[in-house]
């Protein structure tokens, strides 16, 4: 293998943990405002982290499984949210 093609390997290597490491980041970082978020009693916060076409199952609900599908349905179910205390 020439030098050239070895130090190409090597950048893509490279540039695959970066984007690995960013990843990960971004995703404890949308973990963590959840977390602040939901703590805080911030409804709409919430949601606004959510794609559009949201799908949320919680299957921790009082009433059984629950599946939601869209942010404003999101918005609707989180309505009884309020601060923790």
């Amino acid at each position: 293998m020439s030098d050239a093609f070895c130090a190409i390997q090597i950048l893509i290597s490279a540039l695959s943990r970066i984007a690995t490491i960013e990843a990960r980041q971004a995703i404890s970082e949308l973990r963590a405002a959840y977390c602040w978020y939901t703590v805080r009693g911030m409804r709409r916060e919430v949601v606004d982290l959510f794609t559009e076409d949201a799908v949320f199952e919680n299957t921790r609900s009082d009433k059984g499984a629950v599946r939601i599908e869209g942010r404003e349905a999101l918005f609707a179910y989180l309505a009884p949210m309020r601060p923790a205390r």
